[in-house]
């Protein structure tokens, strides 16, 4: 199955999210997603013993996790090493060293890996959950088959990332302005959902919303843009933008103000969650698509 997105520098996505020390300015989106993803996983009924974290970027995630499985061995797998160190300082302060002691909290530990070449034994991980991550990497499927290597029979994956529609504003600015570069591209919910059952997950559940975001300046939606992320397309424009390039840009964004004068920007968010049941097969399943389930 060629459901390979190829059009990404991974050397690129690590050096922009090096650039950022933290992902403090992107929580906004970053949180919001992570906290939806968390009041679904309550219904869920799974006691995990160990649980993976992929992308974990600076650690926010571990909190809302421990909210509902307190006793479960925590890893953290990022290949940003500069994000790694923030998670990992959060870990070694008096704050944390004496709630450890205080509740037994299990110390999490933190790997830099490639989410798709891990070193971890089979059968490692009761929970995969990954927010906001797989987007940027190049081979999707690849990812989803070192899951599939490393989750449990009886485990569960569960992910959320950008989906096609996200970015639209700026893509349709970039091509009015006819200038030289091109965004990377997000993959279709339908295509996850083929993916995961073509590796050998049982039973897809995939949903899909739209988040709409409104900006007063195309300044302001650029630099967001930024902060989640910037543009890692091995297509994209090679120099440096001048300050024409860029007002050009913004003029074409510009144009696209609403009745309300203010500026749209589309964020679309696929969920996806499966399981890898006990019989260690490929079974051709029925892909659940479940509107609002987040």
């Amino acid at each position: 199955m060629n459901k390979l997105r190829k059009n990404i520098n991974t050397n690129h996505v690590i050096r922009q999210f090096t650039k950022r020390k933290n992902l403090a300015k992107a929580q906004f989106l970053y949180s919001e997603i992570a906290n939806r993803m968390i009041n679904n996983l309550k219904f869920i009924k799974i006691k995990p013993e160990a649980i993976l974290d992929v992308g974990c970027g600076s650690g926010e995630n571990i909190n809302l996790l421990r909210s509902l499985y307190k006793e479960s061995n925590y890893i953290g797998l990022d290949n940003c090493s500069a994000l790694l160190d923030v998670s990992i300082k959060k870990f070694k302060t008096l704050k944390f060293f004496i709630k450890q002691l205080l509740t037994r909290e299990k110390i999490p530990s933190f790997i830099q890996s490639d989410m798709s070449s891990t070193t971890f034994d089979a059968n490692s991980f009761d929970l995969i959950w990954s927010n906001l991550s797989i987007h940027w990497h190049p081979m999707v499927y690849h990812v989803f088959k070192e899951w599939y290597r490393i989750i449990r029979p009886n485990g569960l994956i569960m992910f959320s990332c950008f989906g096609p529609n996200t970015l639209k504003e700026v893509k349709l600015a970039l091509n009015m302005a006819e200038l030289n570069t091109k965004m990377i591209d997000f993959i279709d919910m339908h295509d996850f959902g083929d993916m995961l059952l073509d590796i050998g997950f049982e039973s897809p559940v995939m949903s899909q919303e739209t988040i709409n975001l409104t900006y007063q300046t195309p300044q302001n939606l650029i630099k967001d843009i930024h902060n989640l992320g910037g543009n890692p397309s091995t297509e994209r424009k090679s120099s440096l933008t001048s300050k024409k390039w860029m007002n050009n840009l913004y003029e074409q964004i510009e144009k696209q103000r609403n009745q309300s004068n203010s500026i749209n920007l589309t964020i679309e968010i696929i969920y996806g969650q499966a399981w890898k049941k006990t019989e260690d097969h490929k079974k051709q399943e029925k892909i659940i698509p479940i509107k609002k389930i987040f």
